[in-house]
């Protein structure tokens, strides 16, 4: 695993760590800022904005789209959710077990996960299909990791594979 200084240059840290060591497998990036498209675009690439900030606004991403960028916006995945996950039947673990394990993952850990959850749903990778997951805390992008994508919102039914990237003080 490559270590991440977590400042304002992380996002370039880690799109040059990931030219150096190759990714195999489909991308999925939490986009938090215009810049970072130019960043991860040399990648087999897919873009998810969980809700709009900043200068990720609904008419910067239609213009991204129409320029050919795959982005899962906010109402395509709330449009996704409704449509499979009545149907998706996950046996629990204990709420204790699970309250346990998500406090010992990183903010950007978690979401690595729920960016790759938010392409599973919409239908970028299929079950049980890795993907690498690129995600941060605040504005940044500062975490990479392969996963196995789940449904279920507290990632029970999720694996991370490796941590290609993360930052040292989290």
């Amino acid at each position: 695993m490559y270590i991440i200084d977590p400042n304002g240059q992380c996002d370039k840290e880690v799109a040059d760590v990931l030219a150096r060591k190759g990714v195999g497998h489909r991308v999925v990036v939490a986009l938090k800022q215009s810049g970072q498209i130019e960043l991860f675009v040399q990648f087999d690439i897919v873009f998810a904005v969980e809700k709009y900030r900043n200068d990720i606004t609904k008419e910067y991403c239609e213009r991204m789209i129409e320029k050919g960028h795959r982005i899962i916006v906010p109402e395509e995945y709330r449009k996704a959710r409704t449509k499979h996950l009545p149907n998706v039947d996950i046996h629990r673990i204990p709420h204790e077990l699970v309250k346990v394990s998500l406090e010992l993952m990183s903010p950007s850990l978690k979401e690595c996960l729920r960016v790759a959850s938010m392409a599973l749903i919409c239908d970028i990778v299929t079950s049980g299909e890795p993907i690498l997951s690129i995600g941060g805390v605040e504005d940044r992008l500062d975490t990479a990791a392969v996963i196995v994508p789940g449904f279920a919102s507290d990632f029970v039914d999720a694996k991370v594979l490796e941590i290609k990237c993360a930052p040292y003080d989290q």
